[in-house]
C-alpha cells in the first residue's frame, strides 16, 4: 500500500522538474506607466526592466463603428520593441471602455451607476451609463474587436 503513494509522489516530483525545465523565464521586471504617454526614460534606462505592459482602450481603437485605428497602439509596441522590451498587450474592452457609438446605441441594454470613487475627478458622484456585458449587441461588437485585434497582431 505504501509503495503506490510513494510512487505517485516520485512521479509528481519528476514531472514537476520536467515541466519547469521546459520554460525559459527571463530575470527582471515588467513596468507599467500611463500608456497615453511614451515610455518614460526612467523605465527605458532601468536595467532591471525586461518588459512592459501596454495597451489601449476600446474607444481609442474604434472611435467609429467598424473604423479601427491601431496607429497609437502600434507606436507604443514599436517603442517598446526598439527599447528591447518584451511586450504584454492589454486591450481594455469592458463596458466602461466601450466607444460612445456603442454606449449611445438605443438597442443596447444599459445599467446606470453612480461613481463613488473619489479619485475619479471627472466622474466622482456622477451617474454613468454602461452597456451590460451580456447584451447581445455589446457582445457581438466586442467579438468583432477581438477578431480585428487578432488580425492586426497576427500581421505584425
Amino acid at each position: 500500500m505504501l509503495s503506490v503513494p510513494l510512487t505517485s509522489i516520485c512521479l509528481l516530483i519528476l514531472s514537476a522538474g520536467i515541466t519547469l525545465a521546459e520554460y525559459n523565464y527571463t530575470d527582471g521586471s515588467y513596468a507599467m506607466w500611463d500608456s497615453t504617454d511614451p515610455i518614460p526614460p526612467e523605465i527605458i534606462n532601468n536595467p532591471g526592466v525586461v518588459g512592459v505592459l501596454t495597451g489601449a482602450r476600446w474607444f481609442e481603437i474604434e472611435p467609429e463603428e467598424g473604423v479601427y485605428d491601431w496607429s497609437k497602439l502600434d507606436a507604443k509596441i514599436s517603442q517598446a520593441e526598439q527599447a528591447g522590451f518584451k511586450v504584454t498587450l492589454k486591450i481594455q474592452a469592458s463596458p466602461a471602455w466601450a466607444p460612445d457609438w456603442l454606449r449611445n446605441n438605443p438597442g443596447v441594454q444599459k445599467i446606470n451607476v453612480v461613481d463613488i470613487n473619489p479619485y475619479h475627478e471627472m466622474s466622482y458622484c456622477k451617474e454613468l451609463s454602461y452597456p451590460v456585458f451580456w447584451d447581445s449587441i455589446f457582445h457581438e461588437k466586442k467579438k468583432e474587436l477581438i477578431r480585428e485585434a487578432g488580425g492586426d497582431i497576427i500581421q505584425t
